[in-house]
Parts: C-alpha cells; structure tokens; sequence
C-alpha cells in the first residue's frame, strides 16, 4: 500500500516523477510561447510557478537522481533566475509606488524619484521586445534539454526509499 498521494497503484516511482516533471515543463514552456512581447507579470509568474514545481518534483528523489539531480536543478535554476529578471522588473517600481503607505518615514522626495526612474528605465530596458524575445527562447531552450534530459533519469533506490528522508514523516501523517 503507498501513502504517496502523487502514486497510483501499479505505476512505476521513476515513471510517476517523469511524468509529473514532464507536466510542469510542460506548462511552464506553454506560458512562455503564450507571452507576447512585453511580457505580463501574470505570465512570467505562472511559468515561474511551473519551474518551481518541477524542481519540487526533483527535490523528492533527489538522493535517488544522484548527479543527474544537480543537473537538472541547476539547469532549472538558471531558468527561473532569467524570468525572475521580467518579473522582478514591474515588482521593483510597484514596490516603489506602495511607499506612500509609510510617508510617516518622511523618505525624502528627491532620492527616491531618481531610484524610481532607474527602476522604471530598468523594468523598460528588460521588457524590450528584443530582449525579451531573446531571453525567452534561451528559457525554452533550456527547459526543453531538461525535458529531453529527463527522460533518462535513473532512480538509484526502490520506492519509499527513493523519496527524501526529510518528505516521509509528511507522507506517514496521511
């Protein structure tokens, strides 16, 4: 009987965290050819989203991947710190506007326009439609060798013993 709330019956561990990585690079691919130039925060987020899942994903048989594990993370890593660079862009200068909620710092006028309008030639240099065109298909260039990649990941253990130590006492609570 598994406790894995992601296992089926029947169904293979290596098979099940293929498929679930699959599915999240998957998406995440999606929300990128579905960005248009400039990108939207909500797209950019949700690809973000995606990426972090398929490393989670990752992360439960990490001790089981061996090498392939750091690969693969670091490769997911680096796709996820590129679209940070879009998302963070629009944040940063929101951020910024917000800080009439806390006017009671009397932050002086003069500074923090000039840190606004670097913020804002910032968050227009990388919502540039060259830059962003770019930056997408470096993104999905390296998802899609991940997903190429990952077709070949070998699990090194056996069922619960392929899954992190640190994820069973959760799994033991159901």
């Amino acid at each position: 009987r598994s406790t894995m709330g992601c296992r089926l019956p029947g169904v293979a561990l290596p098979r099940e965290v293929r498929r679930l990585f699959d599915r999240q690079i998957t998406a995440a691919l999606a929300c990128l050819e579905d960005a248009t130039p400039p990108p939207d925060d909500d797209t950019i987020h949700r690809a973000r989203k995606h990426v972090k899942k398929a490393r989670a994903v990752l992360r439960l048989v990490r001790g089981a991947l061996g090498g392939s594990f750091a690969i693969a993370n670091n490769g997911l890593r680096t796709v996820n710190r590129m679209l940070g660079e879009v998302a963070d862009a629009g944040a940063l200068v929101r951020t910024l506007d917000r800080r009439r909620q806390f006017d009671h710092l009397h932050l002086p006028p003069g500074p923090v326009a000039e840190i606004r309008v670097g913020l804002l030639a910032r968050a227009a240099r990388v919502r540039r439609e060259a830059e962003f065109v770019r930056l997408r298909q470096c993104a999905t260039h390296l998802l899609q060798v991940e997903q190429a990649r990952q077709t070949a990941f070998k699990l090194g253990k056996r069922g619960r013993a392929a899954v992190e130590v640190s994820v069973l006492p959760s799994l033991n609570s159901r």
